[in-house]
């Protein structure tokens, strides 16, 4: 199920300088996608197109101050309308590395009130087919992948690769596409719900039972463990670094790390919920409302005034900026002072028509939203809902919303007094509602 067609690259050669540059300006490069990743100096970022019978998922790779291409496709099968009792659907999630890249393709198949389908995990470089490495599959119930990491040449996952079973040993399986053999690690106690897996450097992590274990990449050899859990981010040297007292919503709490030298908890004076990423002894971490970044030594300066939508390797740092119409994918360094992208606070939206007309099937809702808006938009009374339909737009223009399998009936020239809602996404992650009252006829 699924046809696969990964490109091929072009490789593209940076030159060097004899004199390293000052940080350049953050780029902004577009709409918000579905995923991404910085990996190295390159941004990896994932799109999907929903077509007839077929969804159409794609990596694409944009080399820094260079343009971006298609490096990975695969299509997943879904269900059109013929049979509505049967729904045929499928998710691909991409695990990229600069010569790599894994593929996780879920496929999920309802019947009435059965459920069911399968998971494959592949991993090759671009251009390849790739290796199955992995498979799962579910009669009842639709299975969910577990925790995989891949870096260079190497990709992590655990066995069984989906859903617990009380029967099967937990293992955390090294799988080399140089061709060396794989590496496992077993996990104990066993089973045990493992929540995180990490690879940099020569070392692997997981996380599990309440701790951190860091393990030798090459001969799957234990390094070290510390009592923590997941979240958690691994640097190239093995230490590891992750927030206590993660909560939700967010409570910050300390941040604290650990390192094959000294393998117990040191903490830092600063409060983290979340962490992004560890290089070169910094760690970048989430506050619950900025993105910071702090030294073991404790210097400790502001990123970004938001902490959702980011991603970090070495010095280069990705991040989606929110917006009135949706987020915005940015690149910039994380030596710039100036990272953060001036974020909009206002976002007006209006209601520009009170008397609306029923054709086919749907309803045209004029808005004006000068800055973008985007959101929930329905239509109805106190007593019933006849449509929505998620939009975002930008300036004046006109929402299309199809009326529900049971909408009420019109006679000729008849008005039904109904309300528009708008449920309008903001910038900072709140919504607002607007109301507004209208009449609609056929």
């Amino acid at each position: 199920m699924g046809g696969r067609h990964i490109a091929g690259l072009v490789a593209v050669l940076l030159a060097g300088a004899s004199v390293a540059p000052a940080a350049a300006a953050p780029t902004r490069l577009g709409p918000a996608p579905a995923a991404f990743w910085q990996v190295g100096s390159d941004l990896f970022f994932a799109t999907s197109r929903a077509h007839s019978t077929f969804d159409r998922w794609q990596l694409h790779r944009r080399p820094s101050g260079g343009s971006s291409r298609v490096v990975a496709s695969v299509d997943t099968d879904r269900s059109g309308n013929a049979n509505p009792d049967l729904f045929i659907g499928g998710t691909v999630a991409f695990f990229p590395t600069p010569s790599h890249v894994g593929i996780s393709e879920r496929n999920v198949t309802e019947t009435g009130t059965d459920a069911g389908g399968d998971v494959t995990l592949s991993f090759g470089r671009y251009g390849s087919a790739g290796t199955t490495v992995a498979r799962c599959g579910a009669s009842d119930g639709e299975p969910e992948l577990r925790p995989v990491a891949a870096d260079g040449t190497t990709i992590a996952y655990l066995r069984p690769p989906c859903d617990l079973s009380p029967a099967a040993p937990e293992t955390l399986v090294l799988h080399d596409a140089g061709g060396a053999a794989d590496r496992t690690v077993a996990i104990a106690p066993a089973p045990v719900d493992v929540a995180g897996v990490a690879l940099a450097g020569p070392f692997a992590a997981y996380a599990a039972a309440g701790s951190i274990s860091v393990v030798d990449r090459a001969t799957g050899a234990p390094v070290y463990h510390v009592a923590a859990g997941a979240p958690f981010v691994l640097q190239a040297d093995g230490k590891v670094a992750w927030a206590a007292n993660t909560h939700f919503p967010c409570v910050a709490g300390a941040l604290e790390w650990a390192s094959p030298a000294e393998p117990t908890a040191h903490g830092l004076s600063v409060g983290a919920c979340s962490v992004v990423r560890f290089a070169g002894d910094r760690i970048v971490y989430g506050t619950g409302s900025a993105t910071r970044a702090v030294t073991l030594a404790g210097a400790d300066r502001a990123l970004l005034p938001f902490d959702r939508g980011v991603s970090v390797d070495g010095s280069r740092i990705a991040f989606v900026a929110p917006g009135c119409a949706g987020g915005t994918l940015w690149s910039g360094s994380l030596d710039d002072p100036a990272l953060a992208p001036p974020v909009q606070r206002s976002c007006p939206l209006r209601v520009t028509g009170r008397r609306l007309i029923v054709r086919a099937a749907a309803v045209r809702v004029p808005l004006s939203c000068p800055r973008g808006c985007s959101g929930l938009l329905t239509l109805g009374t106190r007593t019933g809902r006849w449509a929505d339909v998620s939009f975002k737009v930008t300036g004046r223009r006109v929402v299309k919303l199809p009326l529900n399998d049971s909408p009420p009936s019109f006679r000729a020239g008849q008005r039904r007094a109904a309300r528009v809602t708008v449920f309008q996404d903001l910038p900072s992650g709140r919504q607002r509602v607007v109301v507004a009252a209208v009449a609609v006829s056929r």
